[in-house]
């Protein structure tokens, strides 16, 4: 599953206190704007506990090269 798919339902508010962050980075990372740190990610796969895995987070955000 990927993040946008799983933060579908929770509140921005919610999500970024328990990710350490702030909502409005929250807000753009789900329009797209901005992509979450490798630190971040990791705080997104552990406090979904899994149903954001790796791999999804890596296809989801990774930069093109």
């Amino acid at each position: 599953m990927y993040f946008t798919e799983w933060v579908s339902g929770k509140t921005h508010n919610q999500v970024a206190q328990d990710l350490e962050v702030s909502r409005s980075f929250i807000t753009q990372i789900i329009s797209g704007s901005k992509k979450p740190s490798i630190k971040t990610m990791r705080r997104i796969r552990d406090l979904s506990e899994g149903q954001v895995s790796a791999d999804e987070l890596l296809d989801e955000f990774a930069v093109d090269a």
